[in-house]
């Protein structure tokens, strides 16, 4: 079915490898060149004090592998162990799949993979009631889940990665995009998309192949 299909992938280097060698084995070709770099952060007084303060929340909510993976380090860098009675929570399987490679299973997994849909089904998972939550999170994460949780939930929000514009990227994409070179490009988040037309300074790229 993509057999000969020309792809664009602009996701990070490590979250695109295995979308990549997929796409390439139902016989697309493939080419990665990333929009978007994830940084974990310097450890701040903000994440000093959620970390010394751990015992204190109920749940640790993820929303991406990235802050499960930057959380754990970051743990690990402060010499700090995750209460034997803290519950975690996760948008999306993927996500709660990351999280046991750390040993620890989600005792929620939201059924769909956006913010509003995870606000509704956590509030209803705890009954509405006061619920105190660790958030860690990127920098750019929007604020859906905390301005629509129920009111009784409370979200401390701790930054642990960053998500930056590349460093270095091959310029020449652009005139391969405008040649018509791509039958698909894929983002995969909206700071991807973002970057892109930045990089690009010619929005009118994305009208050049399908998007994903």
């Amino acid at each position: 079915m993509l057999t000969n299909k020309r792809i664009l992938l602009t996701g990070s280097v490590d979250s695109s490898i295995s979308l990549s060698h997929s796409l390439a084995l139902h016989g697309a070709s493939v080419q990665l060149v990333p929009m978007i770099e994830i940084f974990p952060v310097e450890s701040t007084s903000h994440i000093h004090q959620c970390v010394s303060n751990l015992n204190t929340f109920e749940w640790i909510m993820f929303t991406s592998k990235y802050g499960v993976s930057s959380w754990f380090d970051m743990l690990h860098v402060h010499g700090v162990q995750i209460p034997h009675t803290m519950k975690f929570a996760s948008v999306g399987s993927k996500t709660a799949e990351k999280l046991t490679s750390y040993g620890y299973i989600a005792d929620f997994v939201c059924s769909k993979h956006n913010g509003k849909d995870f606000a509704k089904e956590f509030s209803e998972f705890c009954n509405h009631t006061e619920t105190r939550v660790l958030f860690p999170t990127g920098n750019l994460t929007q604020n859906m889940i905390a301005l629509t949780v129920s009111p009784a939930i409370l979200i401390t929000k701790c930054i642990v990665y960053q998500t930056v514009p590349p460093q270095y990227f091959d310029a020449s994409i652009f005139d391969k995009i405008r040649a018509n070179q791509f039958d698909f490009i894929i983002f995969t988040s909206p700071s991807g998309v973002t970057n892109f037309v930045e990089l690009s300074n010619e929005p009118t790229l994305l009208h050049k192949a399908q998007i994903i």
